[in-house]
């Protein structure tokens, strides 16, 4: 059974409640909490929704996507000088947009500006405060737009709601004087024996358990704590899912790089 791809899900989930929004509030999730409405430049009481979903959605995703293929190339063993002037542009891009919406956030918030980045900015889509929070009467609105509210608002509690609920329990389980409500899904798995391990000799603490060579851009699993080569434990959890010693489940999102500092 594959697993499903948890980014894609997320994007999917997160398109729903973003346009159910935007369609009823003309506001993301998050800025009819502060009570804030798009409006377009052009003084139309409704914005266009489908620029604003990929200003809200689909850019974020891709941009993460763009960062993990990245990171992923800059810590390949063997890189090509095309691939460091990839690497170069990307961050010359990325770095120039950071830039230029921090510029664009600061003029926001000193009133200097009505949009708090610069795709809005192009989109002539500003941010403006509410000032008729409960907004048109349900009788006013058309049987779709009243069906679109309340299925935003019901979307707004469950986030909402399931936040507070999120985070009780994190703090319930990390409580030094509390026992955890949920017992662990597996166990911790224990160390193999020294005996099972390949080239277990006193050289073997530099050794990756992947491609049995001396670690190369080292990285550790932050469920079981084993650590490799990143390009071959990158490269193995993505096909297998699991921890190469243990085989306890793992994802990509387990994988944690070491910065050991020479003794040179």
């Amino acid at each position: 059974m594959s697993i499903p791809r948890t980014d894609e899900a997320v994007l999917i989930l997160d398109l729903i409640i973003e346009y159910f929004h935007l369609k009823s509030y003309d506001a993301s999730y998050a800025e009819n909490l502060y009570n804030l409405v798009r409006v377009s430049s052009d003084g139309s009481k409704k914005i266009k929704i489908i620029p604003s979903l990929v200003v809200i959605t689909l850019i974020p995703y891709v941009k993460h996507k763009l960062d993990k293929h990245f990171e992923e190339l800059n810590y390949k063993d063997i890189r090509t000088a095309d691939d460091i002037n990839k690497i170069r542009l990307y961050r010359i891009l990325s770095g120039s947009c950071s830039l230029l919406n921090l510029v664009c956030l600061v003029r926001f918030a000193a009133g200097r500006a009505t949009y708090h980045n610069f795709i809005d900015g192009v989109l002539k889509l500003s941010l403006e405060c509410r000032l008729d929070i409960d907004g048109p009467h349900t009788t006013d609105l058309s049987l779709a737009d009243r069906i679109s509210k309340r299925v935003a608002d019901f979307m707004s509690f469950g986030l909402t709601f399931g936040s507070y609920v999120i985070q009780f329990l994190d703090y319930w389980n990390t409580h030094s004087n509390s026992a955890p409500l949920f017992k662990a899904s597996l166990p911790i798995p224990d160390p193999p024996s020294k005996d099972s391990l390949a080239h277990a000799d006193e050289g073997s603490s530099k050794i990756c358990l992947i491609c049995l060579h001396v670690r190369q851009n080292e990285c550790a699993l932050s469920n079981t704590g084993y650590v490799f080569c990143y390009s071959c434990l990158q490269r193995y959890v993505t096909k297998k899912r699991r921890c190469p010693v243990t085989g306890h489940p793992t994802t990509v999102d387990n994988i944690v790089k070491l910065f050991t500092s020479s003794p040179f």
